[in-house]
């Protein structure tokens, strides 16, 4: 059963691990089995802020890379593109630095 968070607690130190555990004899006196499920879930990652290769940032990539005489790799380029998805790069034009924020932290869980 989870437990409820007092107004000083954080999420990340919550864990819940239910068990049921079950077993008993088969033959009596001969032949026994017992079986148990555990289940826990515990923070990956907390919410945060990250600074993404949006446009101007691939913009200024590509200055700094035309004057060290060096050509941009499309398939690289196509590569951030996909990842990212030009829609969400298109929100920084400037190349600023913590682009991006998230408030949502992931979960994992373990079972045995």
């Amino acid at each position: 059963m989870p437990r409820a968070l007092s107004p000083t607690q954080s999420r990340r130190s919550v864990t819940t691990t239910p068990a049921s555990p079950s077993g008993g004899p088969f033959l009596r006196d001969k032949l026994f089995g017992f079986l148990t499920f555990e289940h826990q879930r515990f923070v990956i990652g907390q919410s945060g802020t990250a600074t993404e290769p949006s446009i101007g940032w691939q913009d200024q990539a590509k200055s700094l890379l035309a004057s060290k005489g060096i050509a941009v790799n499309p398939v690289m380029q196509n590569v951030l593109n996909t990842l990212w998805g030009t829609s969400v790069l298109a929100q920084d034009t400037t190349g600023a630095v913590n682009n991006f924020h998230s408030n949502d932290p992931g979960y994992g869980y373990s079972g045995k």
